[in-house]
């Protein structure tokens, strides 16, 4: 998120290839493909691409066609054959190297399991070993406070896609590039990522500085608009950004357990503290969860 180093960069650079690679899933691409794509020279991009997801991108890729395989598995009853080169397999028997790679089963074995086993293996192939170690290592206050925020002015940059914890990151420097361009008095201002599901469930989200009042006289190629006040469940997470999305799915739990219901509004990552100032492990996110209450 608002942050210009080395590391943030390539972060960056590495969801603009996951990205590219959903959007393609099923065509032919290569390594010059993604060195396009993502400006890393393809000399580097398998080791920084593994680097930051513990798989290669064409491991990546595969993983993602399995996944959609599983499903089509678990809903209908075409042949693994006809499946396995649905899912972009060269021969039947790739299909089932790959499946008992990762999973330990048969494509035979998963369809005799049952519908909560099922769902549970393909949960299981939805994020990658790396997604899955910071999800057991998240610093999430559980213990989450209800606040009111009142309406708040901002200026945005908008992407959309499938995925948010890929969109977000590639969004932030164009946003920070165009921000730098306003000469804004930036010390009160707060720097969010806020995020919603539109009415086609397609993935929206908006990096943002927000303002008590919008400056006037303001020449900025930012959007300008406003978040009405809304009650939020408000956790506190301490650690990576990387820990962002999956503790939002954690806070969504925790207030569904309590019985609160959720409102329209967005939901909002606040940034409590300058990344370029604080060390990632010390480095503060409120996750705000818009409810009713």
């Amino acid at each position: 998120m608002p942050q210009k180093t080395t590391r943030f960069k390539h972060k960056s650079q590495i969801n603009q290839i996951k990205v590219f690679i959903r959007e393609n899933l099923y065509s032919n691409f290569n390594l010059d493909d993604l060195s396009k794509v993502s400006t890393i020279s393809k000399f580097h991009l398998i080791r920084l691409f593994s680097e930051y997801t513990g798989e290669t991108p064409f491991e990546y890729a595969s993983r993602l066609r399995l996944g959609n395989a599983l499903k089509e598995l678990r809903d209908n009853n075409k042949s693994v054959t006809d499946i396995a080169l649905d899912a972009g397999f060269s021969t039947p028997s790739s299909f089932n190297k790959k499946f008992k790679k990762l999973l330990a089963i048969s494509p035979t074995e998963f369809r005799s399991c049952n519908k909560d086993e099922k769902n549970e293996i393909i949960n299981s192939l939805s994020s990658s070993k790396s997604v899955q170690d910071i999800k057991g290592k998240l610093d999430l206050d559980l213990n989450f406070q209800i606040v009111e925020r009142s309406a708040s002015y901002l200026l945005t940059l908008e992407t959309s896609g499938e995925d948010f914890g890929e969109i977000a990151p590639t969004i932030w420097p164009s946003f920070l590039e165009q921000l730098g361009k306003c000469n804004l008095d930036l010390a009160e201002a707060e720097f969010m990522g806020i995020s919603l599901i539109d009415e086609k469930s397609l993935r929206v989200y908006k990096a943002a500085v927000g303002f008590e009042h919008l400056p006037q006289n303001m020449v900025c190629s930012l959007k300008q608009e406003t978040v009405l006040a809304s009650k939020y469940a408000s956790f506190i997470l301490k650690g990576s950004y990387e820990g962002i999305w999956p503790s939002f799915s954690l806070a969504f739990q925790r207030v569904h357990e309590e019985g609160i219901a959720f409102s329209q509004a967005p939901s909002i990552e606040k940034y409590l503290n300058d990344p370029r100032e604080t060390e990632e492990k010390d480095l503060l996110t409120e996750i705000l969860i818009p409810i009713i209450y």
